[in-house]
């Protein structure tokens, strides 16, 4: 599978969006990657916004014009991350999935591989790779994160998520695009032994783990991970991690895992796969066949030891 329509999108500008008005203090704002250029799923604040300028307007006539084309990089999902020079790709080529670097001209750099392809059901590769201060990071979809020099494809280290920490798979693979800033990579174990975990970006050594989410209202069982990614924000003075499991919208403090609350939002084929989205001071989510869409605002904590709490719009 060829993937020069995703590049092309991404030169071309398409859909790209003006940058937001600086919102109010008492809102939650996105916290951004320190990296330049596009380095993770969705851009550096997660939100799809661009601060490019120049970028086309509008489609050429016949699209945009193709200027290179790379073949062998796999069958795949996923969205390529751009910095440093380089093109970042995921793909599954046979047994294995594949995480590639290109230069600029389309050409491979090197190729490493992040354990097993999925095979099942719409096969693929799933999530897209995370790149911070000279590494890339990726989870594939049986739950292996694992972190890469970015200059070589050398693998640094490499931790089992399901296994470690008690989780279960999804029935169309772990999809998740990993959160990593200067402290942690985080990651939605959805396991008996935690939720949410959080892991050294040099090491892979385990910094927190919250407790697990158990369905109280369904099987009481702990939760699994959703197929979305989680957002990184900042509201009164704490760093928020926002994301689903299968069943929930979550929110947890990215410094100690400690989670500030919980929605129950399940739907009829256990798919939640719509990233939360930071709107008008709020967390808009929606799911399909389940429950209309829904604004959360978040309120600030009582005190400095208190969570923060969220009103439903």
């Amino acid at each position: 599978m060829t993937w020069w329509w995703r590049a092309a999108l991404l030169a071309a500008g398409g859909g790209v969006m003006a940058a937001p008005a600086a919102p109010a203090v008492d809102r939650p704002v996105p916290v951004a990657s320190s990296e330049a250029g596009w380095p993770q799923f969705r851009g550096p604040r997660r939100d799809g916004v661009s601060l490019e300028r120049g970028l086309l307007p509008a489609w050429p006539d016949g699209g945009p014009r193709r200027i290179w084309t790379t073949p062998g990089v796999g069958r795949g999902f996923s969205s390529p991350v751009v910095g440093g020079g380089r093109v970042f790709i995921t793909g599954d080529v046979g047994e294995d999935l594949h995480v590639l670097a290109l230069d600029l001209e389309g050409r491979v750099l090197w190729r490493a591989v992040n354990g097993r392809s999925w095979r099942k059901e719409y096969p693929g590769a799933r999530s897209s790779v995370t790149l911070s201060a000279g590494r890339v990071y990726h989870q594939n979809a049986h739950g292996r994160v694992a972190c890469f020099e970015a200059a070589t494809g050398r693998e640094l280290w490499a931790v089992e998520l399901l296994q470690t920490f008690g989780g279960k798979n999804l029935t169309w693979g772990l999809s998740e695009c990993l959160v990593v800033d200067d402290r942690a990579v985080y990651a939605t174990a959805g396991g008996r032994d935690a939720l949410l975990v959080a892991l050294d970006p040099v090491t892979g050594a385990v910094r927190w783990r919250s407790e697990p989410l158990l369905d109280t209202e369904g099987t009481d069982e702990p939760e699994t991970a959703g197929y979305a990614s989680p957002i990184l924000v900042s509201f009164a003075g704490r760093r928020l991690l926002v994301g689903v499991s299968l069943r929930h919208l979550y929110c947890a403090d990215a410094d100690t895992g400690r989670m500030q609350w919980t929605r129950r939002r399940p739907t009829s084929y256990s798919v939640q796969a719509m990233m939360p989205v930071l709107v008008d001071g709020g967390i808009f989510m929606t799911a399909p066949y389940g429950l209309p869409g829904r604004l959360y605002r978040l309120t600030p904590p009582s005190g400095s030891g208190g969570t923060v709490g969220v009103e439903e719009g």
